[in-house]
């Protein structure tokens, strides 16, 4: 004789989470459209802060920086909205960037030749181009 499966709990309802203005049907969806575990989902929300499911394990030091603006940086007379762009624009590591400007020396001499050659890569391409369109 087969066994019948007869549950005594009511089936559960689907509770709808609201997570950064976004409503979700339930935590299973929430989870799956912000790529993050179904426990993640249930853990933010009864921890009180729903919105900051998914958002990273940085996003707390992130918030404690205040949200300053990026610091500006000036190397060889180039202007850099900040650190990053400047390491972005010589194809370096920020960290080594910053590590070798505060260092002084040959390190910073190296930042500032690379800046150097950006710049005359700069001109040399304006030059090309304005030549090209007489």
């Amino acid at each position: 004789m087969a066994k019948e499966k007869h549950d005594s709990q009511p089936a559960r309802q689907r509770m709808p989470v609201a997570i950064r203005g976004v409503t979700y049907p339930d935590a299973h969806a929430a989870a799956k459209a912000l790529r993050v575990s179904v426990d993640t989902v249930y853990c933010g929300i009864s921890r009180g802060n729903p919105d900051r499911i998914g958002l990273g394990p940085d996003y707390a030091a992130r918030q404690r920086k205040g949200g300053l603006p990026p610091k500006p940086v000036t190397v060889a007379g180039q202007r850099f909205a900040s650190m990053a762009e400047l390491a972005r624009a010589i194809g370096r590591d920020p960290r080594n960037v910053r590590n070798s400007l505060r260092a002084g020396g040959l390190a910073r001499e190296r930042i500032v030749r690379a800046v150097m050659a950006l710049i005359a890569a700069r001109e040399n391409a304006a030059m090309r181009a304005a030549m090209r369109s007489e």
